[in-house]
């Protein structure tokens, strides 16, 4: 998410990013990417 979502957003950003399963940076997986082969 984007900084100003934290800052507008904190309580729902906060619980969306409890729900990835990691951290909010681009090394999280989710759910729809592909399996590396």
């Amino acid at each position: 998410f984007p900084p100003s979502e934290y800052i507008r957003n904190a309580a729902n950003v906060n619980a969306a990013v409890s729900k990835l399963g990691g951290a909010d940076n681009y090394q999280t997986k989710v759910w729809w990417q592909r399996r590396d082969k």
